[in-house]
C-alpha cells in the first residue's frame, strides 16, 4: 500500500476526529466535543504550534494521524518536540505508515532545529514498542501525573 504523509486541512475535521476518537479508544480515555472542537481548533491556528499530520492511502483515504506539538524546554536552548498522539487503523498496521508519520515529525522538528523529538506510550503497547525501538532510544524515565 502507498501512503502518503500530509498536513491536516479545514475538510479533515471529520476523519481526523474518527481517528482520534479511536486513539482514545484504544488507551480506554475519552475526550468531549470541547475538547475535540478546541483541539482542532488549535491544530489549525498558525498561532499555536501544534500540528497534526495525516497518512493516507493510494485512495486518498486517511489511515492514521500523528498530533504533535513544539514546546520550550529547562533543559535545552532549543525547542523541543512532543508527539502527543500516533494512530494507525488496526487493519493497516504494519504497513509503514506510522513509521512514516514519525519520520514526518522527526523532519518537521529537525526544519525547527529543536534539540529533540519525545513521546511516550503504554507499557503494555508492545507492538508500537516494537517500532519505536527500531526508530528511537527508550528513556529509563517512569511518567507521574497528578
Amino acid at each position: 500500500m502507498t501512503i502518503t504523509i500530509r498536513d491536516v486541512t479545514p475538510a479533515d475535521k471529520t476523519a481526523w476526529e474518527g481517528l482520534w476518537e479511536q486513539y482514545l479508544a484504544f488507551y480506554e480515555t475519552e475526550r468531549g466535543q470541547d475538547i475535540k472542537d478546541e483541539t482542532w481548533r488549535r491544530i489549525l491556528d498558525p498561532e499555536v504550534p501544534m500540528f497534526c499530520y495525516l497518512a493516507v492511502n493510494s485512495e486518498g483515504m486517511p489511515v492514521g494521524l500523528t498530533n504533535f506539538l513544539f514546546h520550550l524546554s529547562f533543559w535545552e536552548k532549543e525547542e523541543v518536540c512532543y508527539l502527543n498522539d500516533l494512530f494507525v487503523l488496526p487493519e493497516t498496521r504494519g504497513q509503514g505508515a506510522a513509521a512514516q508519520l514519525i519520520a514526518a515529525v522527526h523532519t518537521a522538528a529537525q526544519a525547527r532545529s529543536t534539540a529533540k523529538v519525545y513521546w511516550l506510550t503504554a507499557e503494555n503497547n508492545y507492538a508500537a514498542r516494537t517500532l519505536y525501538d527500531k526508530v528511537a532510544r527508550k528513556t529509563p524515565f517512569v511518567h507521574y501525573m497528578m
